[in-house]
């Protein structure tokens, strides 16, 4: 058991290696994607993966509710800031902002399956 949790901590660094080999290998720079467009999905998965392994339910559900709660907290931001909302601006902000909070929650379920 102790192998699989040295496999989830080592996806921390080797996912968004990977995600830059992707962007480099396709060259999606001139798309304007990165390295954190890329990671997000690749660190959702490896959440539900990982906390479906360790634990009795999957933490997808609590990590969905984070990711709608900062969608939440963006429109209000954005709305207060200016009169317009702009669908864009939005999706490009929550997909940026969602990386962090995705690697966050990650991080989260790494402690907690070290700490199980």
């Amino acid at each position: 058991m102790i192998i699989y949790r040295l496999f989830a901590l080592a996806w921390l660094f080797t996912l968004p290696i990977l995600a830059q080999l992707l962007v480099k290998l396709f060259r999606l720079e001139r798309f304007k994607i990165n390295l954190a467009d890329l990671s997000l999905p690749f660190y959702a998965f490896a959440i539900f993966q990982v906390s479906k392994r360790f634990f009795t339910h999957s933490f997808l559900p609590h990590y969905l509710a984070a990711m709608a709660i900062l969608a939440l907290v963006i429109c209000t931001a954005m709305l207060n800031k200016q009169e317009t909302f702009l669908v864009k601006r939005f999706f490009k902000l929550f997909w940026r902002i969602g990386f962090f909070v995705t690697v966050f929650c990650y991080l989260l379920t790494i402690i907690l399956i070290f700490f199980k």
